[in-house]
């Protein structure tokens, strides 16, 4: 997933990010953020 937000503009642009940006999230980030969602069961409309 890295490496698409390197090298696909789509992604980047999905994610809300530039290329020449330094703090483009590594995997282990990714992979975090993944594991939080995983997590949380998904919120219901009231």
């Amino acid at each position: 997933m890295e490496e698409a937000l390197y090298y696909t503009p789509m992604f980047r642009e999905f994610a809300g990010l530039e290329m020449g940006e330094d703090h483009l999230p590594d995997e282990s980030t990714i992979l975090r953020f993944r594991h939080l969602l995983e997590a949380r069961p998904p919120s219901t409309p009231h």
